[in-house]
C-alpha cells in the first residue's frame, strides 16, 4: 500500500460519500491492516473481515442512513 493508493482511496470515499454512498473495505491483508492502523485511517474506513460481513452491513441498514462508527476486526 503506497501513499498513492491511500490517496486514491480517500478520494473515491468522498466521492461516494458525496453520492450518498459507502464504500467497505473486506479481506484486508494484515500488512495493510497495519498501515491503518499506524495512520489512523482505520477509524475513517469501515473494513470488515470478510465480504459475508460486510454485505450484512449494507443490508442492515436502510437507505440513505450513515453507518455507526463499529468496525468489525
Amino acid at each position: 500500500m503506497t501513499s498513492a493508493s491511500l490517496a486514491v482511496l480517500l478520494r473515491l470515499k468522498k466521492l461516494l460519500e458525496d453520492c450518498g454512498q459507502r464504500l467497505l473495505l473486506c479481506c484486508v491483508g494484515p500488512t495493510t491492516r497495519g498501515i491503518f492502523s499506524v495512520t489512523g485511517l482505520d477509524g475513517f474506513f469501515e473494513i470488515f473481515d470478510d465480504r459475508f460481513d460486510a454485505l450484512a452491513a449494507v443490508q442492515s441498514l436502510p437507505q440513505g442512513e450513515a453507518p455507526s462508527a463499529k468496525r468489525n476486526y
